[in-house]
């Protein structure tokens, strides 16, 4: 579809004579238009990535093999969004973002229900990133990272969320060089949301109607927890403090 359009400005041209930054600006200015602009930016972020990147994967694969390496990779196609991400990742078969499961027996998140579970590789980490700060800070945070387990949890009337993340070794640096620079910018840009309490390695921002917002950094994790928070219908009150938050994420860090 790209290369026809293309062509019909210029019929010797595709897709791949048009920059990648300007189609992904066309994309995400799209988002801003009519209805869609009232859409959670989440939301609208979410839904045109697969696009976004799905395409710029395919341009890439062109670019290096031509339709025959786009061929390829549908017999060998990519397992995780790192790979779509980072051409040389699905190049090196099998290498990329991990499908773990977090051990479930912390203490503090006994007795709460699990009511959701999903794992999220760097793509999804970065559309939760892009919340906090821009794009192209959203994608170094996230790059070289892969949510082990994303849950939400409920008690009658309280729910608390929360993310772990485990980052690749830095290749020539320290091994958590990945993590910590990715710790920087996300404490840096949870406190542009308002006044954070920041430690070494903690950071967390109170908020009265929905708890805590806190993440967490110890070696190559990362613990990012929300809540909990009281349910009362549509109205919501916070059920915790970031003394709270400190505990829960070391717990979680730690698989204690």
């Amino acid at each position: 579809m790209a290369d026809y359009i293309v062509s019909r400005m210029d019929p010797s041209k595709t897709a791949l004579d048009l920059p990648d930054e300007m189609f992904t600006d066309q994309v995400l200015g799209s988002m801003s238009m009519a209805r869609r602009a009232k859409a959670p930016h989440v939301m609208r972020t979410s839904l045109v990535a697969p696009y976004v990147d799905g395409l710029l994967f395919i341009n890439a694969l062109r670019r290096k093999g031509g339709w025959e390496l786009v061929n390829r990779a549908w017999d060998d196609l990519p397992q995780t969004t790192e790979q779509i991400l980072h051409l040389d990742k699905w190049s090196a078969n099998g290498a990329g973002d991990r499908r773990e499961r977090a051990d479930d027996s912390r203490r503090w998140a006994r007795a709460w229900k699990s009511v959701d579970e999903d794992t999220y590789g760097e793509q999804g980490m970065r559309l939760l990133f892009e919340e906090w700060m821009l794009l192209p800070e959203a994608k170094a945070a996230a790059g070289g990272g892969a949510a082990i387990a994303g849950r939400s949890r409920t008690r009658p009337a309280r729910r608390p969320l929360t993310v772990h993340v485990r980052y690749d070794e830095a290749p020539g640096a320290a091994k958590d060089a990945l993590a910590e620079r990715a710790f920087k910018s996300v404490a840096d840009g949870l406190g542009k949301l308002g006044k954070a309490k920041k430690e070494t390695g903690f950071v967390c921002l109170e908020r009265p109607a929905l708890g805590p917002l806190a993440v967490r950094r110890e070696g190559r994790e990362l613990v990012i927890t929300a809540g909990p928070a009281n349910v009362d219908g549509k109205k919501t009150s916070s059920a915790g403090d970031c003394a709270l938050a400190k505990t829960w994420s070391h717990e979680v860090a730690g698989n204690k």
